[in-house]
């Protein structure tokens, strides 16, 4: 089955068939006439019967128009854009008159050496390094032990119960108060307070 189709092909291994290509044109004739590229006309050419001279120089006459309107058009926009210019220059020459200088002190930024929210002179007031984020360790940075939980920032267990402040914080329950259970805030208690 698979032999039939195989012959069958005109160019397989097997079928031993002519092995020259076939010349499709071998049924043209050889000898043929030369095409001639036609001559192309010149614009100029004023000789040319069948187009009217006049057609020819009204033509040029136009194109001409055109490019010399162009070109002076082209002028004048370049003289109103520097008398622009030049006047944008001429007025900002008036000389303004300088009302209410006063000096006035900005104060300089506290310098934050160890980048934890406390400036280096608030550090040393508090006994804590101008160098470590958390001086002792807890896992509260020393601002959060002094501005936010109101907390001693040089104690790790400021209540004194066994566990490190940050991980009082972590677990939700207050580093400040040694009671067993004693919550951070409760939200829901205290919006019931408000309430």
């Amino acid at each position: 089955m698979f032999e039939e189709k195989r012959q069958s092909y005109p160019f397989s291994a097997d079928n031993p068939q002519k092995n020259e290509p076939e010349d499709i044109f071998s049924n043209t004739e050889k000898f043929g006439v030369k095409p001639v590229a036609e001559k192309q006309k010149d614009i100029f050419d004023f000789k040319d019967e069948k187009s009217p001279i006049w057609k020819k120089l009204i033509t040029i006459v136009i194109g001409f128009l055109i490019v010399t309107g162009a070109v002076c058009g082209s002028y004048l926009a370049y003289l109103k854009l520097s008398e622009v210019f030049k006047n944008r220059k001429e007025k900002s020459t008036i000389e303004t008159e300088k009302i209410n200088q006063q000096k006035v002190k900005i104060p300089l930024l506290s310098k934050d050496s160890d980048a934890d929210g406390l400036s280096d002179q608030e550090e040393i007031g508090l006994g804590t390094s101008i160098y470590k984020i958390d001086t002792d360790g807890d896992g509260l940075s020393d601002r959060e032990e002094a501005r936010v939980y109101n907390i001693n920032p040089l104690n790790p267990d400021s209540d004194g119960d066994g566990f490190l402040d940050g991980q009082e914080v972590r677990s939700g329950y207050d580093p400040n108060n040694p009671a067993k259970g004693a919550k951070l805030l409760d939200l829901n208690a205290e919006i019931e307070k408000l309430k």
